[in-house]
């Protein structure tokens, strides 16, 4: 899968199509995040300590499950 055609989970339940660059290492079933997201998924209460990586073959790994 192409890198740049791997969007962001959240947005896309939104109907937008926005890049992802990021995901979940914390989470059990992590999903691409764009910029943006990402930073939302540390501001809840619940996931604030979660670790957020940018590492791009585990995102492009994640982003297949989710498709």
């Amino acid at each position: 899968m192409s890198l740049h055609k791997i969007l962001c989970s959240p947005c896309q339940r939104e109907t937008l199509e926005v890049g992802a660059t990021k995901h979940c290492r914390t989470c059990k079933d992590p999903e691409p995040f764009c910029d943006v997201c990402a930073q939302h998924h540390t501001r809840l209460k619940e996931t604030k300590e979660h670790e957020i990586s940018d590492d791009l073959q585990q995102l492009a790994v994640i982003a297949e499950k989710h498709r």
